[in-house]
């Protein structure tokens, strides 16, 4: 986005809670790729939902 004249941030500490995982593998498979990701998903996709962040684009001149 950068390229493109874009700023994006996120808050890391703030997720948003999606659909519950509808099997046992759905769930291991989306927590794998949460620690692939290199991310923790203790209380989040661990506990049975996928989650996610938000992002946010602006205008660079904006900063």
């Amino acid at each position: 986005m950068a390229a493109h004249g874009l700023t994006t941030e996120t808050d890391s500490a703030r997720t948003c809670p999606q659909r519950l995982f509808t099997s046992a593998a759905e769930q291991r498979r989306a927590v794998d790729q949460v620690l692939r990701a290199g991310d923790d998903p203790t209380g989040l996709e661990a506990e049975g939902r996928y989650h996610t962040r938000l992002y946010q684009s602006r205008p660079s001149a904006y900063d």
